[in-house]
């Protein structure tokens, strides 16, 4: 593929990028995603504060998350220091129960204002800081297609690998997701890319000069400023320093001994040109350059006790494969068959790879680069099993570009070499199409349906229904002012349709499972729901006092009773399981909402 050429498919995939991810961003409400709210106060900590957070007391900082290295948040605190945040601690109602992974979609805060257009105060900072995410994220795309030209040699069986690789991320639902949040994580995956482009050329380009050694430094010190684990990539930069070493042509400069040293020496001074001034602040102040005990402390309930066996990370990478598709909030998840089908997605690319290594001409194309980028995914892949019991392949952002290499030499080899190009380019272009699609999917139907908000009635409407006399109160502050109940016939059964009408009369402080279950004459439950209203969607914290929407609630019978059913419903109490809410006036928790007959059945 020409350069030319190659350029343009590079500025078509940011096209498709941009838009993706900042749909990606605006579809999921402000503080949603995993950890951002942390990650937002360590920014706002270090533009009010305009100094690095004590270890030792991380609470006066605000979250465990200031225990990660700080180059991210620097750059988001410059950015957002001019914007008032004062309002940060009203604008956020904490959901009480954000701790039970029961519950699912958008549970975790509701932001005064977080969907007003144009922004304001931490809102808007907010915001800001999400696109500094984005920008990494393009950053990331660029760079990981220029590695993969500096790796593998022009032309040839391998041609699409750059392209392909920056395209798999740019159309990855996960990327795309890390792209639109505020997090360190897009920063992680640039710094990651950049060093595999600084090694490529290290050993692509001859002989190692001290400056290449340098400024490769610089880009691992980099990396371990935005995240610890980023300091991993000191080891194959050190490797591919001696690589490029053992394949220079005898007697070129810096080919002896003392130039290997001399080398190290300059890759160590790059290494500390970037992160010294953090690594010397922890070492005064905690005894560690990495402030390592305070870090651990820190991170503790995200740790493993101990590492996991061969067999048992053997079996746990399916499910780490998997959340490169899957796995963007707290309960923002791909139902089970569909996680089933992406816990496969990987195995495709790594047969592809054997093939690669297997075939004579792809590998002598790959050679030694191929033993860079596998010595990188090592690092950190060793590095995870130890360190995290997060199972989630943003853990290892850094090591995000070089997984994406190592797949799209799979892919790639799966196509035959006797195809004509144009016929390889057309295979390449339908992956990424399909990959595509598979985003566009995620976000228009699992995150905008997960993080949907009801629709709250008109007063116009909601008047008629209070005055019709059949408001039912409970004493949570939840009203019923209608109820509807229809049945169907579905292939699964007989299936009954629930239509409620729920008003908060005021601030609900605590969330409440519903409970509507069909009753046969003889006193046994045909059919029950239990969970939150709208889908298990909604926390009752955070309705708004004085709303009024409509739920619907789907309840499908075990069995179909001849002499009819009665429906009833009731609200219990999310962490008070088997009690319910009386109804106002009466020592009634269930209310009769009428009977349905069946006819023989």
């Amino acid at each position: 593929m020409s350069r030319g050429r190659g350029s343009c498919v590079l500025w078509v995939l940011l096209a498709v990028y941009l838009p993706m991810a900042l749909g990606y961003s605006l579809v999921t409400p402000v503080l949603e995603g995993p950890d951002e709210e942390g990650h937002f106060r360590y920014v706002d900590y270090l533009a009010r504060a305009r100094r690095l957070p004590d270890l030792r007391n991380l609470p006066s900082c605000g979250s465990h998350e200031c225990a990660q290295g700080p180059a991210y948040y620097l750059a988001a605190a410059v950015l957002v220091s001019w914007i008032d945040r004062s309002d940060l601690d009203h604008v956020i109602r904490r959901n009480p129960d954000a701790d039970m992974v029961e519950l699912t979609g958008r549970l975790l805060n509701e932001i005064e204002g977080g969907r007003r257009v144009p922004p304001r105060g931490s809102v808007m900072a907010i915001r800001i800081s999400r696109l500094l995410s984005l920008c990494f994220g393009a950053a990331t795309v660029v760079l990981t297609c220029r590695a993969g030209s500096t790796l593998l040699p022009q032309g040839g069986l391998l041609e699409e690998v750059p392209l392909l690789s920056a395209g798999l991320l740019a159309t990855s639902p996960k990327f795309l997701s890390m792209s639109g949040l505020v997090s360190n994580d897009t920063m992680a995956c640039c710094a990651g890319a950049l060093s595999l482009l600084l090694m490529g050329r290290m050993v692509r380009g001859g002989a190692p000069t001290r400056r290449g050694a340098f400024v490769l430094g610089c880009a691992v010190g980099l990396a371990g400023l935005v995240k610890y684990s980023g300091f991993a990539l000191a080891v194959p930069g050190g490797i591919m320093l001696l690589a490029g070493q053992a394949c220079a042509p005898r007697g070129r400069s810096g080919s002896s001994w003392p130039g290997v040293v001399a080398l190290a020496a300059w890759y160590g001074a790059g290494i500390l040109a970037t992160a010294g001034w953090f690594l010397t602040w922890n070492l005064v102040r905690y005894g560690h350059p990495l402030a390592w005990a305070q870090v651990l402390e820190a991170n503790a309930p995200l740790a493993r006790p101990t590492g996991l066996g061969v067999a048992e990370f053997v079996r746990m990478l399916p499910r780490l494969a998997s959340t490169l598709w899957d796995g963007f909030g707290y309960g923002a998840h791909h139902p089970p068959r569909v996680q089933a089908l992406l816990r496969l997605l990987p195995l495709p690319a790594l047969v592809g790879l054997v093939i690669a290594v297997a075939r004579k001409p792809v590998r002598a194309a790959l050679g030694v680069p191929s033993l860079l980028v596998l010595a990188c995914v090592a690092a950190f892949f060793s590095w995870w099993k130890k360190m995290s019991a997060t199972e989630d392949v943003r853990l290892l952002a850094p090591a995000l570009p070089s997984m994406s290499l190592l797949a799209s030499v799979g892919v790639r080899s799966l196509v035959p070499s006797r195809i004509p190009g144009p016929a390889r380019s057309l295979a390449v272009g339908l992956v990424l199409a399909l990959s595509l699609a598979f985003s566009v999917y995620t976000v228009t139907h699992l995150l905008a349906w997960t993080y949907a908000e009801p629709t709250y009635l008109p007063e116009g409407e909601i008047a008629p229904m209070r005055e019709a006399g059949q408001v039912v109160r409970f004493e949570n502050g939840l009203d019923l002012i209608h109820a509807r109940v229809t049945s169907r016939t579905t292939p699964r059964g007989q299936e009954l349709l629930v239509q409620l009408t729920w008003q908060a009369t005021r601030e609900i402080e605590a969330n409440y499972w519903i409970t509507v279950a069909a009753i046969d004459a003889r006193g046994d439950t045909v059919g029950r729901f239990f969970g939150l209203p709208f889908d298990g969607r909604l926390a009752t914290t955070n309705l708004r006092p004085g709303g009024a929407f409509t739920d619907v609630v789907r309840l499908g019978l075990n069995r179909v009773p001849s002499d009819g059913a009665r429906v009833v419903l009731g609200w219990c109490p999310y962490r008070s399981p088997g009690t319910f809410s009386r109804v106002v006036g009466t020592e009634e928790t269930f209310v009769e909402l009428g009977e349905l007959g069946f006819g023989p059945s």
